[in-house]
């Protein structure tokens, strides 16, 4: 489980170096136009209002490449907090099936999966991502290469129908 959140993380990571990078560029480049845009505005090489309209529009792109910017260095920290609220939705759902009461459980069953299927009292579904990683019994290697005598169901499934 950890290594998939680590995979998932490293993914993100490269992803929004490249956005910061891209973003970086953008905004020099735009710093270094009003640069040059001041310089022909000095040597009197363009008017006063081509000077401002073209000033209006590299400071509207710049804004933007701006915010562009501060929202790559926010998500920095998104996949943290998606980790944490995996791991506080995982060491709960054991306890809400036990104990809850139906609008937690049909609450938790949302959050986890998808797909819903009662068929003969017994419930499954898609598991969301990365709640897949719960499903820890469907992942085990299969030693024997084919369905075993006696089939159970998940120990999710288990719980779910327990309550």
């Amino acid at each position: 489980m950890l290594d998939s959140l680590e995979e998932t993380n490293n993914i993100e990571y490269e992803t929004q170096i490249q956005s910061l990078k891209f973003w970086q560029r953008e905004y020099n480049k735009l710093e270094e136009q009003k640069s040059n845009l001041i310089k022909l505005f000095t040597k009197s090489k363009i008017t006063e209002s081509q000077y401002d309209e073209k000033n209006a529009e590299l400071l509207l792109e710049q804004e933007l490449a701006e915010e562009n910017l501060q929202q790559c260095k926010e998500a920095g920290n998104k996949w943290l907090e998606q980790s944490k609220n995996f791991v506080i939705v995982a060491n709960q759902a054991f306890w809400t099936f036990q104990h809850g009461n139906s609008e937690d459980k049909k609450t938790l069953l949302s959050i986890i999966g998808s797909n819903f299927i009662l068929t003969d009292k017994k419930l499954s579904w898609e598991w969301k991502k990365p709640f897949d990683l719960l499903d820890v019994p469907n992942k085990r290697t299969i030693w024997s290469g084919r369905r075993g005598s006696n089939p159970r169901p998940t120990h999710w499934q288990c719980i779910v129908l327990a309550n």
